[in-house]
C-alpha cells in the first residue's frame, strides 16, 4: 500500500497541485499556447462558457511533439521495470490528489454525476496501478527461448529466442465522454446475429461494419437501421464523420495517418445527439441519394477548424 512516506522514492516528479488552468498545451515538459483553432468548454447543464480558451496545437507543434517523444523513447525503454512501474504509481497518487479538483472541473464540463467521475477517477489510478504490477511482474515480454537442436537432420536447429521490445512513441487519442461498442462481424452468420447487434446498439454507440464485394446486399440492408440507431458508423476502417484534423493527418514523423479521407470525431459532432453523417469510403451504389453527389443536404463539416457545408 502506498503512504505519504514513501512518495519521495517514486520517481522525479513534482508534488501535484491543482493549479489554475491556462489553456496551455504541454510539448515535452513545457508549456506553450497553441497556435490553432480557438475552443472553449461548455457546461451542458446550463451552456455557460468555461474558461480559459484553448487553442489547439499548429502542426509545427505537433512535429515538436513527435520529435521529442522520438528523443525520450530510447532513453525510457533502458530504464529498469521496476523505475517504470514506480512512475506510473506515481501518476495514479497524483491523480488521487487531485481528485476534487479533476471531478469538479469534469463535472462541469460532461454534466456527469459527481459519483459516475469520482468512480472514473478510482478506475483509472487503479488501471494505472494494475500497469505498474504488470510491468514489474514482467510476463508482458512473452520471453521465449527453443533450445538448439544441434542433432537434427537434415540441419542442426540453432538456439531461437524471442521477447516483445517497445517499438516506438505511441499516438493516443483521447477518449469519448461516452461508452463506444464496436460492432462488427464476418459475412457468415451476419444475418443470424444481426438483431442480436441491432438491438444492442443505441444513440450514443460505434458500429464498425467490414464488408467485402459480395456483402453488398447485406450492407444495403444494415446501412440505414445503423443510420438511425448508432452513434457514429465506421465503413470498411473509414470513420464517417465528420471533423478532419490538419495535425492528425499531417502529425510530424510519426502521423496518425497519412490518408486525408481518415478522419476523427470531435464532441461537436453529436452535440445534443445531432449526428451529421458524410460518407467517405462507401460504394457509390450504397450512397443515399442526398449524399450521392457532393453535399447537396449541406451536412456540416468541420475541415481543418473551418466549417464547411460543402
Amino acid at each position: 500500500m502506498t503512504t505519504a512516506t514513501d512518495r519521495s522514492d517514486r520517481s522525479d516528479l513534482p508534488a501535484p497541485h491543482a493549479a489554475a488552468l491556462t489553456g496551455h498545451l504541454f510539448v515535452g515538459a513545457t508549456r506553450v499556447p497553441g497556435t490553432g483553432a480557438e475552443t472553449h468548454s461548455a457546461d451542458p447543464r446550463t451552456g455557460r462558457v468555461l474558461a480559459p480558451a484553448y487553442r489547439q496545437a499548429g502542426s509545427a507543434q505537433v512535429s515538436r511533439a513527435c520529435a521529442l517523444a522520438e528523443e525520450a523513447f530510447d532513453a525510457y525503454r533502458a530504464v529498469a521495470p521496476a523505475r517504470r512501474a514506480r512512475f506510473l504509481e506515481r501518476i495514479a497518487d497524483n491523480l488521487a490528489d487531485l481528485a476534487d479538483a479533476l471531478v469538479d472541473r469534469a463535472g462541469q464540463e460532461t454534466g456527469l454525476p459527481h459519483a459516475r467521475l469520482t468512480g472514473e477517477v478510482a478506475r483509472t489510478t487503479g488501471q494505472l496501478r494494475l500497469f505498474a504490477d504488470v510491468v514489474r511482474e514482467g510476463s508482458w515480454h512473452g520471453a521465449r527461448i527453443d533450445l538448439a537442436l544441434p542433432e537434427r537432420q537434415p540441419v542442426p536447429r540453432p538456439d531461437l529466442r524471442q521477447r516483445q521490445i517497445p517499438l516506438g512513441p505511441v499516438a493516443v487519442f483521447g477518449a469519448s465522454n461516452f461508452p463506444l461498442a464496436f460492432l462488427g462481424g464476418r459475412r457468415r452468420h451476419r444475418r443470424r446475429r444481426l438483431g442480436d447487434v441491432l438491438r444492442a446498439v443505441e444513440g450514443q454507440l460505434t458500429a464498425t461494419v467490414h464488408a467485402g464485394p459480395t456483402d453488398l446486399d447485406d450492407v444495403r440492408r444494415l446501412l440505414p437501421v445503423l443510420e438511425r440507431r448508432a452513434g457514429r458508423i465506421v465503413f470498411d476502417g473509414w470513420p464517417t464523420g465528420v471533423e478532419v484534423g490538419h495535425a492528425m493527418v499531417h502529425g510530424g514523423p510519426f502521423p496518425a495517418t497519412s490518408d486525408p479521407r481518415a478522419t476523427s470525431v470531435g464532441s461537436l459532432a453529436i452535440e445534443r445527439f445531432l449526428r451529421p453523417v458524410a460518407y467517405q469510403n462507401a460504394p457509390r451504389e450504397l450512397l443515399p441519394a442526398p449524399v450521392g453527389d457532393g453535399n447537396p443536404c449541406r451536412i456540416p463539416r468541420r475541415v481543418d477548424g473551418t466549417l464547411s457545408f460543402d
